[in-house]
């Protein structure tokens, strides 16, 4: 990969060489002539966008290997949801084993034969009301995580659609686009690849930069207008806003859509443990697919995942505003 040096030093030159007697500095202090200087002379050197295309190759690289993860990420077991998959199945099968055994013994009961039609209706009216208040209890703390994961989903969905610009940010793409303003386009590239490589590890630097980059080139009357390497530069800018999303968004959209899934599963779940005819409830809770795997949550219990960091403990960082992205 080429370095700025080199490119600069490799850019053809319109103007003639500046000739040896005109004396820009000297240590004798000898004076310059201004008449010495050819017309058309100039310092600039012809615009050459080889390191810009080098930042953007590596933008790229940068892009496509965020894009990757973000697709490698998705396919990814979220392992709060899979801890939870592999605990519902086993927790409501083992309640209802416990409720099956308890209603034999109760029909088993040599007591009901003693009882009038009328009282073995009652007792059997109270079995069937205790039973479906032991399968509420049981229900209701799942029901109650789930609530937690699809709110913690939704979280950190939101959070993954939003970006930290921070001061620091604002003031680096100020002063780029202070710089690029009093500056020609030739030596104007330089700094815009120099800042599109740095923006690749920070994308807050891209978003703070794009008004200045879109102005600059919409603004009629300057070297800017329209110029097609800026027109490069601000897309580039426009990528790594986008992969970095997709970075983060992609795989806590997975999530929510997982955990989506699992409700249905959970509330198909209930209807099954709840369903008072024993054959049709194992038909239920045993139904399987195509490839021959439970329907209702076939999966093996999973390890419970690690603790989160008490946030609250770490030190402040910097003061930042959070820009929700488009979606588009």
């Amino acid at each position: 990969m080429a370095t700025e040096q080199d490119v600069l030093g490799a850019l053809p030159t319109q103007a003639p060489p500046t000739p040896p007697e005109i004396h820009t500095f000297t240590l004798d202090r000898q004076a310059a002539n201004p008449d010495q200087v050819p017309e058309g002379f100039t310092l600039a050197r012809e615009a050459d966008a080889t390191y810009l295309n080098d930042a953007l190759d590596a933008v790229r690289a940068a892009v496509n290997a965020q894009l990757d993860a973000a697709d490698e990420a998705v396919l990814a077991t979220d392992p709060v949801v899979a801890h939870f998959r592999g605990v519902v199945r086993p927790a409501l099968v083992t309640v209802l084993a416990e409720l099956d055994a308890r209603e034999k013994a109760h029909l088993a009961d040599a007591r009901r034969a003693r009882l009038t039609k009328e009282g073995r209706e009652e007792e059997d009216r109270q079995l069937s009301a205790a039973r479906a208040a032991r399968l509420d209890a049981a229900v209701a703390p799942l029901l109650e995580r789930l609530d937690e994961l699809e709110a913690d989903a939704s979280d950190e969905l939101a959070a993954a659609n939003g970006l930290a610009v921070d001061a620091h940010h604002d003031d680096v793409a100020l002063k780029l686009a202070a710089t690029l303003s009093h500056v020609t386009v030739a030596h104007g590239l330089p700094l815009i690849a120099r800042f599109i490589k740095d923006a690749v590890n920070e994308p807050g630097l891209a978003y703070a930069a794009l008004p200045f980059l879109r102005s600059l080139f919409d603004r009629e009357g300057t070297a800017w207008t329209r110029h097609v390497d800026l027109l490069r530069a601000t897309r580039a800018c426009e990528a790594i806003i986008q992969a970095s999303s997709a970075r983060a968004a992609k795989p806590a959209a997975a999530k929510v859509e997982a955990v989506k899934r699992v409700r249905w599963q959970l509330q198909e779940m209930v209807v099954a443990v709840k369903e008072p005819d024993r054959h049709a409830r194992t038909a239920l809770l045993n139904a399987v697919d195509g490839d021959g795997r439970l329907v209702l949550f076939p999966d093996d219990p999973a390890p419970a995942p690690r603790p989160r960091e008490n946030l609250k403990d770490l030190p402040p960082g910097r003061p930042f505003r959070r820009i929700t992205r488009s979606r588009s």
